[in-house]
């Protein structure tokens, strides 16, 4: 049941612009709250759902978010609406659901607004011709705090000057993605994150796939 659920939450969002209500999922395969809760904070150990903090509300269905964030993203088929967790995931929205998106967010460093259209695995138009997704997070400390890694520390920036400006001002350690670094990330972990039998990949495939993307160094270790 645990796949079934995990896999409701995910087409119920898509399809849906926000995350079912824990009572929602109840309904839908008639079990009680207290199995429902369950069931979702077996999902949140498994990094395939965040909750909002002392509560059974979804807050993140990676790639998507259930609140209001700096990354607007707009399915360009159907013309629904969605905020991403981070830079990171808004690009990631385009593997996920397979169809045209346009983001709009604003750089952290220069507030410009910066606008990404996503088609067939690439970035097609930028109003940056330097704008990147840059970390400012090792990855051995993404899920220390998922929140604080996708709301401060996976931004898209206007150009690699302004996110080095921006991490040397925070005293952090930086890592700007390229393009194929990008696209290799988000099509290992969301290509088929729809799917019924989805499985997350395991920490040796995971690694694997940095060392294959050049992501190496203490940055990368996991």
């Amino acid at each position: 049941m645990q796949d079934r659920i995990r896999h409701f939450i995910y087409s119920f969002f898509v399809d849906n612009s926000y995350a079912p209500p824990m009572e929602k999922i109840a309904v839908e395969f008639d079990i009680s709250p207290e199995e429902t809760e369950e069931h979702l904070r077996q999902l949140q150990e498994d990094h395939l759902v965040v909750l909002q903090p002392d509560t059974s509300r979804i807050l993140f269905v990676n790639p998507l978010s259930s609140v209001a964030t700096n990354f607007k993203v707009k399915d360009l088929d159907t013309n629904r609406g969605y905020f991403a967790n981070c830079g990171w995931d808004a690009v990631a929205i385009h593997f996920m659901i397979k169809h045209p998106i346009q983001i709009e967010t604003n750089c952290p460093q220069t507030l410009e607004p910066i606008t990404l259209r996503v088609e067939n695995g690439r970035i097609t138009e930028r109003s940056h011709p330097g704008a990147l997704v840059y970390l400012t997070m090792p990855a051995r400390k993404w899920w220390d705090n998922v929140i604080e890694t996708c709301g401060r520390h996976m931004m898209l920036y206007s150009s690699k000057e302004a996110a080095e400006e921006y991490a040397k001002a925070q005293g952090l350690e930086g890592y700007g993605l390229s393009d194929d670094q990008l696209y290799g990330l988000c099509s290992f972990l969301y290509d088929d994150k729809l799917d019924l039998d989805y499985r997350r990949p395991t920490k040796e495939e995971t690694v694997a796939t940095f060392e294959r993307l050049g992501l190496t160094g203490d940055f990368w270790q996991t």
